[in-house]
């Protein structure tokens, strides 16, 4: 593969085009392929469609998961030649190959378990009133709400200040 010869500036356009933080992941991924070329004597450089899917089947091998294989293909794609004018990526092989990782190892779900948000308002509609409730309990109903209305993590709402709540007036119509 050719040194790209492109200014400084280019340069930093075309990195700027991913998070720093994927440029460390395509960097491990890259690593990985070329020692995995390097064992077997293929040119990494002069990737063919066999030693993309070797590849990635090794991955699935070594027990990655669909997610860690998929950003492999992606950092592929992205940092190698296309191969027959068409990127890794878009390969019809290689996105067969990851509908099988799909297949036998399914991502998991981000979240595991949820819970119903109806039991908490269940136990709210238990309590007294407002105007009986203690300033604890009216604190933890308030907190509450707002998790619920806003979907808000807990380091968000731990973060609000009094001074910047702005109450607004809702007129209904009778």
């Amino acid at each position: 593969m050719k040194k790209l010869d492109v200014p400084d500036n280019v340069l930093s356009l075309l990195l700027s085009s991913c998070a720093p933080s994927t440029w460390k992941h395509y960097e491990s991924t890259l690593k990985k392929y070329i020692n995995f070329c390097k064992d077997r004597c293929y040119n990494a450089w002069e990737p063919n469609l066999n030693i993309i899917l070797k590849f990635l089947t090794k991955l699935y091998e070594d027990g990655l998961s669909y997610s860690s294989i998929n950003l492999a293909r992606l950092a592929l794609s992205t940092l190698l030649p296309p191969i027959n004018g068409e990127p890794i990526g878009q390969q019809v092989l290689v996105t067969r190959i990851l509908k099988g990782v799909g297949k036998v190892n399914p991502p998991l779900p981000k979240y595991l378990s949820t819970w119903d948000a109806n039991a908490l308002l269940n136990v709210f509609k238990e309590w007294p009133s407002k105007t009986h409730l203690s300033l604890e309990k009216l604190s933890i109903k308030l907190v509450s709400l707002l998790a619920l209305v806003t979907a808000q993590r807990s380091q968000t709402l731990t973060a609000i200040q009094i001074s910047n709540i702005k109450l607004r007036l809702v007129l209904q119509n009778s």
